[in-house]
């Protein structure tokens, strides 16, 4: 696997968090089997990949659309949030386009919780697995691949299934290193750089704030979307927003400003590294996390709460179901185990409860 390739596997686990331990690297003695003694469960494996995002100078920029010549920057990656935006690289001065506030598609970003926990400060902890899962592992995903502050929504077709959805977002944090080496295009006054990961493409500008579009669809699609996208309303707060929609498409999920994303976002696993119990707490609201996968997903229930599944086949095959136990708290199942059904997921989720950060580290080491 090429270095640029695992970036991206990262970035992409960030919205279908997976955690692969392979299990001939489980420590001496270990039989796969459940382990009776929670308090025995202290091996921790190393990341899977190790991820430092550099964040470029900030360059003064606004994401509205004006006359004058524009640059774009496009990204296309493979199964999460890509980055696309527009920018004005004259002098002139902003005018605003003949739109009226109520063309706008997105209201107002909505905030984080008050007295939502910090992300990766609300763990999941499994008292009693389902026998299917066996033992329990503590582990490690990769965290920070978002740096500075971000807001997102996203939009796709249908309602209780949403199909193709598309993530747009705002950040003021610059471009993952992903897209380090993306392939420049030059088409008139369009530049921008092109990458793309087995369907999954993600269109990134280089400004600051930065609009991103991302979704397993078509460029075509995309560059739509793109062209209709701003990054600040007419305050210049971060808060993305379209002039129009694609045709079929509606909005899911208005924009949520974000919370952190830590680098270190401990983890629970079973002892085949197929199945994980992740916190995604970064981003605050579920549903949000299933449309950044890029694969369609369904609206479902856990113990009486909503939460979303899906399944993507871009890399591998990988099933998710993400839902909130308690406001600001997102936790998401992902397995790579074609024997789990639905049914085994709910359950387990249904079975994982919130440990305060300090607790768990007691108790899994």
């Amino acid at each position: 696997m090429a270095a640029n390739d695992a970036l991206i596997i990262d970035w992409i686990r960030d919205a279908a968090d997976r955690v692969d331990v392979d299990p001939g690297v489980l420590p001496p003695g270990s039989d796969h089997g459940v382990e009776d003694d929670a308090d025995a469960i202290t091996w921790v494996p190393e990341p899977v990949h190790e991820v430092v995002l550099v964040e470029p100078e900030p360059e003064p920029s606004a994401l509205v659309r004006r006359p004058g010549r524009l640059v774009l920057v496009a990204a296309v990656a493979m199964l999460v949030v890509g980055l696309v935006g527009v920018r004005l690289i004259d002098d002139q001065p902003t005018v605003q386009p003949a739109i009226g506030v109520a063309d706008y598609q997105f209201g107002a970003p909505r905030a984080v919780p008050d007295g939502a926990p910090e992300p990766a400060t609300a763990l999941p902890h499994l008292a009693e697995p389902p026998e299917w899962f066996g033992a329990v592992r503590p582990a490690e995903r990769t965290g920070g691949l978002r740096t500075g502050s971000w807001v997102s929504a996203a939009i796709g077709v249908g309602d209780t299934t949403v199909v193709g959805p598309i993530a747009i977002s705002a950040t003021d944090g610059g471009l993952p290193a992903w897209l380090d080496d993306a392939e420049s295009v030059v088409d008139g006054d369009l530049a921008y750089v092109s990458f793309e990961r087995s369907g999954y493409r993600a269109l990134a500008s280089t400004t600051d704030p930065a609009v991103i579009v991302s979704g397993a669809v078509s460029v075509e699609l995309l560059l739509d979307v793109l062209w209709s996208a701003t990054a600040v309303d007419a305050e210049g707060e971060l808060a993305p927003n379209l002039w129009r929609l694609p045709d079929g498409y509606s909005v899911q999920i208005q924009p949520q400003v974000q919370a952190p994303d830590p680098v270190e976002r401990p983890t629970l696993t079973n002892a085949a590294g197929d199945t994980a119990i992740n916190e995604v707490s970064d981003w605050v609201n579920p549903e949000l996390a299933a449309a950044n996968s890029g694969a369609a997903y369904t609206k479902v229930s856990v113990g009486g709460v909503p939460a979303w599944t899906g399944r993507s086949d871009l890399f591998s095959s990988i099933s998710f179901l993400v839902w909130s136990p308690q406001p600001g708290v997102v936790f998401e199942i992902t397995s790579s185990n074609p024997d789990r059904s639905l049914a085994d997921l709910i359950r387990l989720a249904e079975a994982t409860t919130v440990l305060p950060v300090d607790d768990w580290h007691e108790l899994y080491g």
